[in-house]
């Protein structure tokens, strides 16, 4: 949730969990909430976010994502049953707030077994008080998310920084249990997806830290959009490639059978 008061300090935390479902089959799925956002002389835009928000005074950054999943998801804190031990900063991020101090995101990693009773259709939305209108979540393939073109920025750096974590043997079974017959399974499905981002990712971090002011942070970030917009269109165009080979070697095989 957006904290009301966050234009009024000098620095603000925000959190912003990744739950993810790690499957043995070397499958990596994650949570994501659809935020439609309306800001001033401009129309509604609707975004992909992971859920999460902004620290209110005196909590800490544990109690900060549990309330915000609570208060998104809606889930219970004794119903999540979650450790220190179970939660994973997988990306800190300095940049420039509104109030010309500086803000930092933190992105969390947590197991989906750890998270229970995800919104449902029936509830209500829950609207922001900036407007933002939270839409139910989704349990999605990081293959649908890398491609989405309205999957928030930071929140796409995140993933891929989560996602070649998973992929390196030591830092999978360091971070996330995850055994390195797995990891290696989840290389061999995502590389050559991923590879591309990583690098690009950790040049637009270092440029993102490096960055003092709003605008030298806007320039770096549409620079990275544009990079980010190349990556996703060439691979969309290689996945509807290897649909239609897919597609044209089903059809042969039929005339084959017959």
């Amino acid at each position: 949730m957006v904290n009301e008061n966050r234009k009024s300090v000098q620095f603000c935390r925000s959190n912003f969990g990744i739950i993810a479902d790690i499957r043995d089959t070397g499958e990596v799925f994650a949570v994501v909430l659809t935020v439609k956002e309306k800001y001033r002389h401009r129309t509604a835009t609707q975004n992909w976010i992971f859920p999460g928000g902004s620290q209110n005074p005196g909590e800490s950054d544990k109690q900060t994502l549990v309330r915000e999943l609570k208060e998104e998801i809606s889930c219970e804190q004794k119903d999540l049953g979650i450790h220190y031990e179970d939660i994973h900063i997988i990306l800190n991020l300095k940049k420039p707030a509104d109030s010309g101090g500086l803000m930092t995101q933190n992105f969390w990693y947590i197991p989906a077994s750890k998270v229970t009773d995800l919104r449902g259709e029936e509830q209500p939305q829950l609207r922001e008080p900036d407007g933002a209108l939270l839409g139910c979540p989704e349990m999605q393939s990081v293959d649908v998310i890398f491609r989405r073109q309205n999957m928030k920025l930071a929140h796409l750096a995140a993933i891929f920084i989560f996602m070649g974590k998973l992929m390196n043997k030591e830092l999978s079974k360091k971070y996330f249990n995850v055994s390195p017959e797995v990891s290696a399974l989840i290389r061999e499905r995502y590389y050559n997806i991923v590879a591309p981002y990583l690098r690009k990712t950790h040049f637009f971090l270092e440029r993102v830290r490096q960055s003092r002011s709003k605008e030298n942070y806007a320039r770096v970030l549409y620079s990275y959009f544009k990079v980010l917009d190349g990556l996703r269109q060439s691979e969309r165009r290689g996945a509807k490639t290897v649909c239609r080979k897919e597609n044209v070697s089903s059809v042969q095989e039929e005339d084959t059978g017959k």
